[in-house]
């Protein structure tokens, strides 16, 4: 969603996997303090309509998750019942589903880092965060 609003992908996150992208340099590191989050680093390219933009791009990752789950939930019932692959892809399916159902749950402004459903509010509130955005954004 960030590509197709026009942003710039600074970096991302994939489980322990980092890559960020500064001065024309890449580095890629590996770290195990956050094994089970998904993020990128992005900044608008222009002004126009950022605001809206942003929500789009902040709204995407948990209609990723939601669409995670739906691929998981389908490959479980096509999978042969009481096979290791059936049991795989519904433990994925309830993963996704928690992640789901508690990134809709705005964490408090202490947090080092907003979830997605603090970023969508405050961007709809239309209200300048307390907090600085290298906090927020992370």
């Amino acid at each position: 969603m960030a590509l197709a609003c026009d942003f710039e992908i600074l970096g991302g996150r994939l489980g322990p996997w980092r890559m960020q992208q500064l001065h024309g340099k890449r580095t890629v590191w590996f770290s195990c303090a956050r094994l089970f989050s998904c993020s990128i680093a992005a900044v608008p390219r222009d002004c126009e309509h950022w605001r809206t933009r942003m929500l789009l791009v902040v709204a995407a990752g948990p209609l990723a998750t939601l669409f995670g789950l739906a691929v998981a939930a389908n490959a479980a019932v096509w999978a042969e019942p009481q096979s290791w692959l059936a049991t795989f892809w519904s433990a994925l399916a309830q993963f996704h589903f928690f992640s789901f159902v508690l990134g809709l749950m705005p964490n408090g402004e202490s947090a080092k880092v907003r979830n997605d459903a603090s970023l969508f509010l405050i961007l709809k509130r239309d209200a300048p965060p307390r907090a600085s955005w290298n906090s927020i954004i992370g």
